[in-house]
């Protein structure tokens, strides 16, 4: 109880920042609404073996190409798109130890990996 109340005046000090453009948000270790929009996540359809979306009429996957492609895994199932704006949040945490995005990050995954089977997975 009283550790909330000392997290509240600590967030009225200082209020929360945006953990990837450093402008006031919501909630701490979270993503600003501009910055969250810019995430491009991957929802179904998804190609079974990239993990790509199957919305984008271009620059997708086009599934019958992908199954007869040479990959060195048999699936992948991803949260988000690589692109420039989710490059810098991997980036950060990969190679600037930006461990404030673990939180973030894991939630994810976590969402992710509750929706996935594993019955027949070798390797994570």
């Amino acid at each position: 109880m009283i550790l909330n109340y000392f997290n509240l005046l600590i967030d009225i000090i200082y209020p929360p920042k945006c953990i990837v453009c450093k402008r006031d948000c919501m909630d701490a270790n979270i993503l600003c609404s501009e910055c969250f929009i810019k995430i491009s996540f991957i929802t179904r359809p998804y190609c079974k073996k990239c993990g790509n979306s199957l919305k984008k009429k271009f620059g997708g996957c086009s599934e019958l190409n992908c199954i007869y492609d040479k990959h060195t895994y048999s699936q992948v199932v991803s949260v988000f798109e690589y692109n420039d704006f989710s490059k810098k949040i991997i980036t950060s945490f990969k190679f600037n130890d930006n461990f404030r995005l673990l939180k973030l990050l894991k939630s994810w995954l976590s969402y992710i990996i509750s929706n996935v089977d594993y019955s027949d997975i070798a390797y994570i």
